[in-house]
């Protein structure tokens, strides 16, 4: 739950004060959730980089008060005075009214602590359910977002022709025969992890996209996000002739990869 203190547009504000303003009425808007590790933001340059360029596929003038300088500054104004001294997260959205006449861009960041600021390797692995009833699917931008499901079970889609979808919060990727594969199409965190394995001699194959047979055949899956870390898929649940199916996995290479993570936390 976010705390007393937000920032609006450079200012401190208090959340009760803006809840009663009618800023967010028929006003259009873009949203990052960026993971607090230790008070740091991680990733955060990337994070205002996905924002506005988001903004300006929508022909949105960008603030100056959109940089990654200024949105530092001001996240750790907020985690100050909203006491938030360990794990958090924190949203950033920007707005803009539509109706009746288009309006100046404004902003506003707000901070949530975290029961746990440090990640954990999960023994009893998360679920990913396939679900095929898309019909077709394609790239779109990725949105960095902290809705993780409660039941540690976890959506995709796939189409007609094997395609999988991003899953909403976190990126996959599997182990092959001593390679990690992953889609270009990353979020900000899992991008600069998967750079740090290849620095540190892991073989790497990025595909334009993953399929369903990919997940079924492969050793290890993991999911990547700066919210979870690293976490072990245990089992992907598909349908086939009508009936649900399971496909089971290991977790050799999930532990060391999580161990490989804790390096590359200390890095950032």
């Amino acid at each position: 739950m976010a705390k007393n203190f937000c920032i609006y547009n450079n200012e401190l504000t208090k959340i009760e004060t803006l809840n009663k303003a009618p800023i967010f009425v028929v006003n259009e808007c873009e949203k990052e959730d960026i993971r607090l590790y230790n008070t740091r933001p991680f990733c955060l340059s990337a994070h205002v980089e996905n924002i506005c360029k988001r903004l300006k596929k929508r022909n949105v003038e960008i603030s100056n008060a959109i940089t990654t300088q200024n949105i530092d500054h001001q996240i750790h104004r907020l985690l100050n005075v909203n006491k938030v001294y360990k794990g958090g997260f924190c949203q950033l959205l920007v707005f803009w009214q539509i109706y009746p006449e288009k309006s100046s861009v404004n902003y506003c960041l707000f901070v949530s602590p975290l029961d746990e600021e440090k990640y954990f390797f999960n023994r009893e692995g998360l679920v990913i359910q396939i679900d095929t009833t898309a019909k077709t699917i394609q790239t779109t931008d990725r949105i960095s977002s902290f809705t993780l499901p409660e039941e540690k079970n976890f959506s995709c889609y796939c189409d007609k022709t094997d395609r999988l979808s991003d899953i909403e919060g976190a990126d996959i990727l599997f182990l092959q025969n001593d390679t990690i594969f992953v889609t270009d199409n990353t979020l900000p965190f899992t991008k600069l992890y998967v750079s740090f394995l290849e620095r540190n001699s892991w073989n790497v194959s990025r595909k334009e996209f993953l399929t369903k047979n990919d997940l079924l055949q492969c050793n290890d899956i993991v999911l990547c996000s700066s919210f979870i870390g690293l976490q072990w898929v245990s089992k992907v649940l598909y349908c086939e002739n009508s009936t649900i199916a399971t496909s089971y996995h290991s977790y050799d290479y999930a532990r060391t990869l999580h161990a490989e993570m804790q390096k590359f936390i200390t890095e950032l």
